[in-house]
């Protein structure tokens, strides 16, 4: 999940610093892409029961909070200065990157379980 959030912004900067959008845009997409499966994977390893079906329900809950908070607000700053935009957008990858750091560590579930395709 830290990763994810360090490519997520590892792209804004590059954008913000004026290098090529695209190559901003795609860091940022592998970002997510790659966050959200282990955000909902993580929910399974640490609730079980009656608390994963609320805990999901709260993480898909804030989740569309934020996409409908951070397209307004990001418009809004957009309007008054894209770098503005831009740099709030950065602020917001790298306090994601430091709460990472408060994640409890977990053991693998399966350590003997291989994602490999069988050959």
């Amino acid at each position: 999940m830290m990763v994810a959030n360090a490519l997520k912004l590892a792209g804004a900067l590059a954008i913000c610093l004026g290098l090529n959008p695209f190559l901003g845009y795609t860091l940022v997409g592998i970002g997510a892409a790659a966050y959200s499966p282990a955000k909902y994977g993580i929910l399974g390893e640490i609730t079980s029961g009656e608390k994963l079906v609320k805990a999901n329900g709260l993480m898909e809950a804030s989740t569309i909070a934020a996409i409908l908070i951070g397209s307004v607000a990001g418009g809004v700053l957009a309007d008054w200065h894209i770098l503005i935009a831009l740099a709030v957008c950065a602020l917001v990858y790298a306090a994601a990157v430091v709460a990472n750091l408060y994640i409890p560590r977990l053991s693998a579930a399966r350590p003997a379980q291989s994602w490999h395709p069988a050959p």
